[in-house]
């Protein structure tokens, strides 16, 4: 996602795409051929962003710092 050039300490609010979370039950006796969990769900685990500029990234926040090693696609 790109905006705007920011001014020196300017805040800039932006949306994203929204984030799709599912939840899934197993009802009476039945189980995952896989061993899965009988009831799975999504979890948002955290935010992370980088900021780049010219191409150059110079700036980067992730809650946990974790998130930062994660490869970006």
């Amino acid at each position: 996602m790109s905006i705007d050039s920011l001014k020196s300490h300017e805040k800039k609010s932006f949306s994203t795409d929204p984030v799709e979370l599912n939840k899934s039950n197993l009802v009476g006796a039945w189980i995952y051929t896989d061993a899965a969990k009988p009831n799975a769900q999504d979890k948002l685990a955290g935010l992370a962003v980088r900021v780049y500029q010219g191409g150059q990234r110079f700036a980067e926040f992730a809650n946990p710092s974790t998130l930062l090693r994660e490869k970006v696609e």
